[in-house]
């Protein structure tokens, strides 16, 4: 199945919710008229079947940024069926490993799967590490963390290529 699952959440490009097994489907189509009645850019979707709450994510770099920046986030509960827009000024919720939200046939999908390799060869992606007193799995997420743990492994993202950095830099 394609998506990238955090936490009891799914999370899937728009592109792909034809994808979506049953449960995720049959939660969808019942958020379906608020979902349309946004008028909301979105690129991914957030799903929490137990929650029965869905969430429309919009990175307006996805293609564009290694780890792109949540601009906005409006999420739907299926209780109240009301929409909570949160604009995100400021932000530093950043993604990783891209490649999980799109399929194979996304026309980024071998630019993102080299990164995630690449960041992976280097341990930079190894969730039990401590890094800052805490386990980075949870606070990578974070695009100031994520910053200061290339830093500290000295390498830098340039255009979805991990970079060695001479010492003295």
């Amino acid at each position: 199945m394609v998506g990238k699952k955090v936490a009891g959440d799914l999370y899937l490009h728009k592109n792909y919710l034809f994808l979506l097994g049953e449960d995720y489907r049959s939660l969808v189509n019942e958020m379906e008229n608020e979902i349309n009645s946004l008028k909301e850019d979105w690129n991914l979707i957030k799903i929490n079947i137990h929650k029965r709450r869905i969430s429309l994510l919009y990175y307006p770099t996805f293609d564009i940024d290694a780890h792109p920046i949540l601009k906005r986030s409006t999420s739907i509960n299926l209780s109240s069926h009301q929409p909570v827009i949160k604009l995100i000024k400021g932000g530093n919720r950043i993604l990783h490993r891209k490649e999980l939200f799109v399929d194979c046939d996304y026309p980024q999908f071998e630019k993102f799967l080299k990164l995630t390799k690449e960041e992976e060869k280097l341990g930079l992606l190894d969730t039990q590490v401590l890094f800052q007193g805490k386990k980075l799995g949870t606070i990578m997420g974070n695009k100031r963390i994520w910053e200061e743990w290339l830093k500290h492994n000295n390498v830098r993202i340039e255009d979805h290529s991990v970079v060695q950095l001479d010492k003295g830099k």
